[in-house]
């Protein structure tokens, strides 16, 4: 049997317990791209690095322990051994950057809000 990339993410997305939208956003695709990436049986080098460094995951030794994708040569994946609390960082500048759109999109719905008052005044 063949290897598929797409089952094998989705397995892997299901065992690190990351939602289809937040791997979708890590990515920066659709939450539709995303689950289409789960049919496929291959893949764009580019996105698999992407996908490689979302999940922490070489697809190419099948190995989880902390992989820093190097740009310089395509198929190139260097493992390094990523201190625990640099998943941490990771996890908490995400979170900073969700606080700022939830922030702004609060900012948003009171300016509408505000709107729809006055012109009911």
């Amino acid at each position: 049997m063949a290897y598929h990339y797409g089952l094998e993410i989705k397995k892997l997305l299901k065992k690190r317990g990351m939602t289809v939208t937040e791997f979708a956003r890590r990515i920066n695709k659709s939450r539709e791209n995303a689950y289409n990436i789960f049919t496929r049986k291959s893949l764009d080098i580019d996105l698999l690095n992407t996908i490689s460094q979302v999940l922490e995951h070489d697809f190419v030794s099948g190995s989880s322990t902390g992989v820093k994708v190097k740009g310089a040569g395509r198929n190139d994946l260097a493992h390094e051994n990523a201190p625990t609390y640099s998943r941490m960082e990771q996890d908490v500048n995400l979170l900073r950057e969700e606080l700022h759109l939830l922030r702004k999109e609060v900012s948003d719905l009171r300016d509408r809000i505000a709107k729809v008052e006055n012109r009911k005044k």
